[in-house]
């Protein structure tokens, strides 16, 4: 198993365009994986969902201490909270758990529900209401959960027809909602928009992008929605929509994302000028024209997941770790230095001519997804896994047909996203 150390900063970020100051510092969660959800009900008190560490943190001094409360033993994907008191946290491998005090007390309520989850992604509650949205997955089997008493019944509905994977939901109100993930045909990113409370969806945008997800969402007013695409092409794009998500149109961020961050998934604005985005690789990109031209510091964070907007001056991010952001550089804390446990791939011959070996280390149980793209971002090969036990496996590639030329082998998994370049002779 290999492990990556990294060594982040708390700092004052000063961009050389002139970003304005703003504090990003390391919150005090318990280090080594990543983190792949956090939600705060105000500027205090919030949650963190661990998904490999499988455990759930509170905290109710901003981030600045930390309670554990729970281990699932499930990969725990996306948490969510209608109040102090009730709250959701689901996993990607078919369980969900409920709270009615806050988190002291968790039940696993998967026995309750009279479907077969296949794993959640994404859970929201629209404001004001007992009600929650749930959907997944990003491997695939697409559906949406919903409930509208507070969690105690739920009810499924398949999206089949709409959809081959599901990432994120969120609902601005009762009615309206939006669903991110990957169509039926081509294996583009997908937006989906209801009007009625979810009983019908309408596509309002495809990343026409072969093997892309559109990843997270974020509703800042009626002017400024944001979406983040994930794709296997040599650029960064985000989404942006100023009529309520009915149009997006995407805006490239880098276009050199092999060096930089690999794989999008997190975005978020603080106002509708100030903005982050993030995504495996080491690094946090930052705007300040409201998403038209992005800097890149990579010494900034790993593995960035949630960015959960409190108002226009702070924010959290979730990643390998959780980050607080504060405009102004207050309130920030301090460094810390821990050990990224991550998967691991090789690859030989390479150069290659006929077979391609590849050997997974997997240190958790995960969905696994693998693609080879040729220099033009274009998928020549794609293979995705619904469910691999820990350990290690040996895959062979028969690359004789394709060109001559570089190539990349991309892997991801619950854990890591990973690429790797190989020479077809």
């Amino acid at each position: 198993m290999n492990k990556l150390k990294l060594l982040f900063l708390c700092l004052i970020l000063q961009s050389s365009f002139g970003f304005s100051q703003v504090g990003i510092g390391v919150l005090g969660l318990p280090q080594g994986n990543r983190y792949d959800d956090i939600y705060f009900i105000n500027a205090d008190t919030g949650w963190a969902a661990g998904g490999v560490n499988k455990s759930i943190y509170k905290t109710t001094n901003g981030g600045l201490t930390w309670q554990f409360q729970y281990n699932a033993n499930s990969y725990l994907r996306t948490i969510e909270f209608m109040d102090e008191n009730v709250g959701i946290c689901a996993s990607t491998f078919t369980k969900i758990y409920r709270t009615t005090n806050g988190g002291a007390n968790w039940l696993d309520i998967t026995a309750t529900i009279p479907f077969t989850l296949n794993g959640t992604c994404g859970l929201s509650n629209p404001p004001g209401t007992d009600d929650f949205f749930g959907c997944g997955k990003w491997s695939g089997n697409p559906n949406i959960i919903k409930s509208t008493d507070a969690g105690l019944t739920w009810i499924y509905d398949s999206m089949h027809t709409q959809a081959s994977a599901l990432v994120d939901i969120l609902f601005i109100n009762k009615d309206t909602g939006f669903v991110t993930g990957r169509d039926t045909g081509m294996g583009c990113g997908i937006i989906l928009k209801t009007i009625n409370g979810g009983v019908t969806w309408y596509q309002v945008h495809c990343t026409n992008l072969i093997n892309s997800l559109i990843w997270k969402i974020q509703y800042l007013n009626a002017t400024h929605m944001y979406a983040s695409i994930q794709d296997d092409y040599f650029l960064h794009r985000i989404l942006k929509s100023s009529d309520m998500g009915e149009t997006w149109n995407q805006v490239i961020i880098d276009s050199n994302n092999f060096y930089n961050i690999t794989r999008l998934q997190m975005i978020g604005f603080l106002d509708s000028l100030q903005g982050f985005a993030g995504g495996w690789g080491p690094g946090l990109y930052l705007t300040e024209d409201g998403g038209n031209s992005w800097e890149l510091d990579s010494t900034i964070g790993y593995s960035f997941n949630r960015f959960f907007r409190i108002n226009n001056d702070l924010a959290y991010m979730s990643a390998y770790t959780g980050y607080k952001v504060v405009r102004g550089g207050n309130n920030v804390f301090g460094m810390n230095d821990e050990e990224l446990v991550m998967d691991s791939i090789d690859i030989y011959p390479n150069p290659a001519n006929d077979i391609l070996h590849v050997h997974l280390n997997l240190p958790v149980h995960s969905e696994f997804e693998m693609a080879i793209v040729d220099m033009n971002g274009k998928t020549v090969f794609y293979r995705i896994t619904d469910y691999l036990e820990p350990g290690s496996y040996d895959f062979e590639f028969d690359v004789s047909a394709f060109p001559p030329g570089i190539y990349y082998l991309n892997t991801q998994s619950n854990l890591a996203i990973l690429r790797k370049k190989f020479i077809k002779l």
